[in-house]
């Protein structure tokens, strides 16, 4: 459920260039560094940074806050935990959830030795929230916010290099995920145009009978 956000059918996704972004990739020292970075920020606690994640997110969007209503917040909640009366900056289960974003990320940043497995579980992520509204826009700022995040728990550590180099693998892991999320949005259409046709087939086989059978009728 990781980038998850709760609501209906999203619309259709421009195609992603994952290729430029990809080509876009750190060099092998500058992905060092990220992986170094990353050690610092895993220190802290997955759900820490969750949830420092999460809050500065709301920051940046805060009309994104309805996107989590306690019914959504509860499927991520401790059962002694009552989500309906927490606010939500202060919610445990928005932290549960940001964490699973940001172990996302950290598997992007190890998996960079064996590009061949990373890409294949960014597409399924990204096609998993297909029915979600999950627009690029919605990318963009958790991008920032993860900007926000890394600048606080890295400190001076957090230098201009390694901000863009963190900026160039996350926009490769956004490239990825859109183009998992717009080929089975894709996919779905398909299938739905498919079962629309069979179904007024159907119809028109059923119609078909009944005028048969009535004229019988009339005709006895």
């Amino acid at each position: 459920h990781e980038l998850r956000l709760a609501g209906q059918a999203a619309a259709p996704l421009p195609a992603p260039k994952a290729e430029a972004a990809a080509g876009a990739l750190p060099s092998a020292s500058g992905l060092s560094e990220v992986e170094r970075s990353w050690d610092q920020v895993q220190a802290h606690g997955v759900n820490v940074v969750g949830g420092l994640l999460y809050r500065n997110f709301f920051k940046l969007a805060p009309e994104a806050v309805a996107l989590y209503p306690a019914g959504v917040r509860l499927k991520y909640s401790e059962w002694t935990v009552d989500e309906e009366s927490t606010p939500v900056l202060q919610s445990a289960a928005l932290r549960k959830l940001f964490g699973r974003i940001i172990n996302a990320i950290g598997c992007t940043v190890v998996g960079f030795q064996d590009v061949t497995r990373v890409v294949p579980m960014l597409e399924r992520l990204g096609s998993r929230h297909s029915n979600y509204r999950v627009g690029q826009h919605l990318y963009t700022i958790l991008g920032k916010a993860l900007e926000m995040t890394l600048a606080e728990l890295l400190g001076p550590a957090f230098t201009p290099e390694v901000k863009q180099n963190w900026a160039m693998v996350y926009a490769f892991m956004t490239a990825v995920m859109l183009e998992g999320h717009r080929h089975e949005i894709v996919r779905k259409a398909s299938v739905s145009s498919v079962e629309t046709q069979l179904l007024a087939g159907a119809r028109m086989v059923s119609q078909g009978s009944t005028s048969t059978y009535s004229t019988g009728i009339a005709s006895a």
